[in-house]
């Protein structure tokens, strides 16, 4: 019997790791974050060599990149780059609010899953939330 494809074997072990519940799911949440900024700070350098760009530097570049992805109301604090610097800078703000919302989506599921799991042995319990 031939070996499954690569592919097919990474979704495989993609899935059993998400299936362990969420400490797998944290951990994962909190492995792409940095991957996903570093990348970013990247495409930003690269933007730098590539334009003529004047620039306070690489330590402000980076740090401009973690406050857009953040918090991206401190898109501002790029108001004076133009073009790709932007373009990244929207890119950071849309992707620090996706990574934002699967970490509070997460933390729900598990308070949701926690109080359920408390009001099973507590007679009553369904009665008293519901109005």
């Amino acid at each position: 019997m031939p070996a499954p494809p690569l592919k097919q074997r990474a979704r495989y072990r993609f899935d059993n790791f998400m299936a362990r519940g969420g400490r797998s799911i944290f951990l994962s949440l909190v492995v792409v974050f940095p991957v996903i900024l570093i990348l970013l700070i990247a495409a930003r350098g690269l933007a730098h060599l590539l334009t003529s760009s004047p620039s306070p530097g690489f330590g402000w570049d980076s740090f401009t990149t973690f406050l857009q992805m953040t918090d991206p109301g401190s898109m501002a604090e790029d108001m004076t780059s133009r073009g790709w610097y932007q373009a990244i800078g929207i890119t950071a703000g849309v992707v620090g609010i996706v990574m934002l919302s699967a970490l509070i989506a997460f933390i729900t599921t598990a308070l949701d899953r926690r109080s359920t799991t408390c009001g099973r042995g507590i007679p009553g319990w369904s009665r008293r939330l519901t109005p």
